[in-house]
């Protein structure tokens, strides 16, 4: 079994403007239980840059890492692959899953890797479901959860495409953005035969972010120091629509901040579109 994806698009408010982005991603299942996946996003054209077939054609091959700076650069992109591994067991099902992205390339591979590694645990009790998740994500350049202590630099960057992998400021891959190291642990209860889907999700995270210095591009996590947050979610359906409602808390106790703590409130209700 295997799926593709591919979309198109265009942020607003981009440098250079104009700018389109193209995701490709490929997963297949070669074993049960085991999941294999490919995927690239590529930022392409904009003002000032190459717009023609050709140059799609090489940003779509990956003939974009040119060093020689008369000669623009068709396109930026990130590339990676990722597995995802559940073993199931008489009592419980464990998930197992990681995810390597490089962005830069050397040798027609991708390299400078940023990871994401996680670890969930699914089981049953007579009256619900629980699944618990731990997970950890590293967006300093070849960093790779400290085995490269002396590499600091932050992913999501670019000298052409200077907005780098944010739009409007928030970053499009990594919550923390470029820079950063982050935790988290989780759990989500979710009642058996609900008529309602019921699902009570609540999870803990702490990150250093910017560990390399101010991002002006990361209006989220742009300044350097450690923020704590918390998030309570709940979600379920009606015969018309879905609903989901939640707080978010976080907190920021370096002194740069001065102990600066945000509350947000999370909502939503997805209503169909049905024909007459």
């Amino acid at each position: 079994p295997w799926s593709y994806e591919v979309s198109v698009g265009r942020p607003r408010h981009y440098e250079p403007r104009g700018a389109a982005t193209i995701g490709i991603r490929l997963t297949a299942r070669p074993l049960p239980g085991l999941e294999l996946g490919i995927g690239r996003f590529i930022y392409w054209g904009g003002e000032g840059q190459p717009h023609s077939l050709d140059s799609l054609l090489d940003a779509l091959l990956g003939r974009s890492n040119i060093d020689d700076p008369s000669i623009p650069d068709p396109s930026n992109e990130i590339a990676g692959v990722d597995v995802r591994w559940a073993l199931p067991t008489a009592t419980a099902t464990w998930i197992g899953y990681a995810h390597l992205a490089g962005e830069d390339e050397a040798n027609a591979t991708p390299s400078k890797w940023i990871a994401t590694l996680g670890l969930q645990l699914k089981h049953a009790t007579a009256r619900h479901r629980i699944e618990w998740t731990a997970e950890g994500g590293d967006t300093r350049l070849g960093n790779l959860f400290g085995l490269h202590p002396e590499k600091l630099q932050a992913a999501y960057q670019h000298s052409t495409y200077v907005k780098g992998h944010y739009h409007q400021g928030l970053p499009i891959g990594a919550f923390i953005g470029g820079g950063g190291l982050l935790a988290s642990i989780g759990v989500a209860v979710i009642p058996i035969d609900s008529p309602s889907a019921l699902r009570y999700a609540a999870s803990l995270w702490t990150a250093n972010v910017s560990q390399h210095g101010s991002e002006p591009i990361n209006a989220a996590y742009g300044l350097p120091g450690r923020v704590n947050g918390l998030s309570l979610q709940s979600s379920g359906m009606t015969d018309s629509l879905r609903w989901r409602v939640g707080l978010a808390v976080q907190h920021r106790p370096d002194a740069e901040e001065s102990g600066r703590r945000t509350v947000g409130i999370i909502g939503g209700i997805e209503l169909p579109l049905r024909e007459p």
